[in-house]
């Protein structure tokens, strides 16, 4: 009887260290693939980061060709002084085309009543009303 219980307790024993070495495999192949997938990942992340300092190594240099010197306030001077004299522009364009109107129209009535005047004339000397 205590041969057989050995015998069992061996098998069970054995059975057990079979199955513990498939799960041991399964996880080893587990593993692999995780590393993979780390290391797929670590390069995505380093070509994510490659492109974002590329982005802001650019977004810098057109800053700075915009910004020479980096004189910001400057920069932002000319700015108002620009949006000033457009303002400026266009007021002035703005009284302009409204002089040309009413200088228009003072001559344009002016000469209707030179035409008037030109007329009533004509009837008097014509012989009258």
């Amino acid at each position: 009887m205590n041969d057989n219980w050995i015998k069992m307790a061996l098998e069970s024993i054995l059975k057990g260290q079979s199955e513990l070495g498939t799960q041991v495999h399964e996880l080893q192949k587990q593993v692999h693939h995780l590393d993979k997938c780390l290391d797929s990942l670590k390069l995505r992340v380093d070509d994510y980061r490659e492109d974002q300092r590329e982005e802001f190594d650019s977004l810098q240099k057109t800053i700075r060709s915009i910004v020479p010197n980096g004189d910001f306030d400057g920069h932002r001077k000319d700015h108002e002084l620009r949006m000033v004299n457009a303002t400026r522009w266009q007021q002035w364009r703005s009284g302009l085309v409204f002089d040309v109107l009413r200088l228009s129209l003072f001559v344009g009535g002016g000469w209707a009543a030179h035409a008037l005047w030109d007329s009533f004339k004509a009837v008097l000397a014509a012989g009258g009303v």
